[in-house]
């Protein structure tokens, strides 16, 4: 149920040589990847931090996790027990032993504490993946519950909170004053209780040491004991949800029906994931193929006309596909999803997507008319030009283009990759265009992001809305588990500036 804390200390001198990435303008495609410049002699959670800080989960077999090379390097980014994630906390037990629960604001609906990075916050309490999970009792170290040997510590003259290696010191003794409810202690702090940054009990706001305040009791200093909710599963949400969201995304894919897209597919339904748990969908290939079946009904791609291959080549050997996708454009151009919702979604089949948290994204961004901007824009996912696993434009934009796409003919030969010419034609067409860095995280440093999470843990942990490429449905599926257990406070906003030494290359 819980995560694990970890107390992300200073850097510590375990490499024998840091490595450099390539300049923010240069682009190191597959076949020019960053070479691995460090050699572990040790894999435990805090090198691993420090090396995913610094290098990443760039090998192809550490990305995808296939190939165990038995390297310290592999385990950092395929064993789970070495990464430096959220946990669940528990307090020695007593007469309540195994039992869990969450550490809740008194008088609040849903307001728990949990753990996001190095600090403890307030969040809903339904975020079982980060909530913090208590198994409470008398007096003494909060233990993580899934991570133990890890704990709550208190900083000396400090106000700050962090999860630390448990030890018997004294930093790390607390106690709930009424046993089950009241204000958390520090049993060694001269009068030190957990209470809210500002002092207002809001979502998001980070946990910090103040005095206790006995009388009046502070609101902001006051938990109780409970069960945690249970967590509803995707399904069980959809399913259970009358109301449509917004924005409403048609999102699409062309299949090549005789490679693994196919499989990959077959199980994005099945499991209603990826383009399938989008408001609408469809799938293009040039040859009619079963998807499977969906509420008795046989559900199959839709029909265009022409090949789907195409030559390969450039500086980063990708697929010189313009011609492909200009026949795709005109076959959605006739689909009657294309107008009738707010976005357009092309996701490739190796994309692992997340629908949800691109409407948290566009919704965000324009909150007036929830997540619809009413007017002709495209949203530019890498610092070097569009990149084509995730592509996303409002149907105002599409409708630009089917205006003015001859503008663009004499585009081909200089863009003959369908994401540079796309991107090209929107700007010259005049279609807006946002930069949104967090929409698309790729391996090998495809735009210059380190190909691990912010927080010091393998690429598919990151606040991303998407991640690739990921070619076969047991790593496609493991990526998107991975994913699924991430839920942040802090609104998801569009970011705009570009991976680079001073943010750690980290959109």
């Amino acid at each position: 149920v819980g995560l694990a804390l970890l107390a992300i200390g200073a850097v510590l001198g375990v490499a024998t040589q840091r490595l450099f990435p390539p300049p923010s303008n240069v682009y190191a495609s597959s076949s020019e990847a960053v070479s691995l410049a460090w050699h572990l002699p040790v894999a435990d959670v805090q090198t691993c931090s420090n090396w995913l800080k610094h290098e990443g989960c760039v090998k192809p077999d550490y990305w995808y996790c296939s190939e165990n090379d038995n390297s310290n390097e592999y385990k950092c980014c395929c064993e789970e027990s070495l990464w430096p994630s959220q946990a669940a906390v528990a307090v020695p037990a007593g007469s309540k032993s195994g039992s869990l629960f969450v550490l809740k604001v008194i008088g609040s609906a849903d307001v728990c504490v949990g753990q996001d990075g190095e600090h403890f916050r307030l969040m809903d309490c339904a975020d079982s993946m980060n909530r913090t999970v208590l198994k409470m009792s008398g007096t003494g170290p909060v233990e993580l519950a899934s991570r133990p040997g890890n704990c709550m510590e208190a900083q000396q003259g400090s106000v700050a909170i962090r999860p630390h290696k448990c030890n018997l010191g004294m930093q790390q003794q607390f106690q709930l004053t009424d046993g089950k409810s009241g204000m958390l202690m520090w049993s060694s702090g001269g009068n030190r209780c957990l209470d809210v940054e500002g002092g207002e009990v809001t979502k998001g706001s980070k946990m910090v040491l103040k005095p206790c305040n006995f009388w009046p009791k502070e609101k902001s200093q006051q938990f109780q004991l409970a069960v945690p909710p249970k967590r509803k599963s995707g399904q069980e949400t959809a399913a259970n949800n009358t109301v449509e969201k917004t924005p409403t995304l048609f999102c699409t894919s062309i299949m090549l029906w005789w490679t693994y897209e196919v499989d990959l597919l077959k199980e994005h339904l099945k499991h209603k994931v990826g383009i399938f748990a989008c408001t609408e969908w469809a799938v293009y290939s040039n040859k009619e193929v079963s998807l499977g079946n969906q509420d008795g009904k046989t559900l199959h791609n839709d029909v265009m006309n022409g090949s789907l291959k195409c030559k390969f080549g450039g500086k980063a050997h990708t697929a010189l596909n313009t011609p492909v996708f200009r026949r795709f454009w005109d076959a959605l151009q006739i689909n009657p999803k294309s107008w009738r919702n707010d976005w357009i979604v092309k996701a490739d089949p190796d994309t692992v997507f997340f629908p949800d948290r691109l409407r948290e994204m566009l919704t965000y961004r324009w909150k007036d008319s929830q997540g619809n901007p009413g007017y002709a824009m495209w949203l530019n996912n890498c610092q070097l030009g569009l990149h084509g696993p995730l592509e996303v434009f409002s149907k105002q934009a599409f409708g630009v283009y089917h205006k003015k796409k001859d503008m663009c003919h004499d585009l081909t030969d200089d863009y003959p990759q369908e994401d540079a010419w796309l991107g090209a034609c929107f700007g010259k067409t005049g279609v807006g265009k946002m930069d949104a860095f967090n929409l698309l995280l790729e391996w090998q440093w495809a735009c210059n992001e380190r190909p691990s999470s912010r927080d010091n843990k393998p690429p598919c942990y990151a606040q991303q809305v998407s991640f690739h490429p990921f070619k076969s449905v047991k790593t496609w599926f493991q990526c998107h588990r991975q994913a699924k257990t991430m839920t942040w406070a802090s609104p998801f906003y569009p970011i705009s500036e570009p991976p680079s030494e001073m943010n750690h290359h980290h959109a």
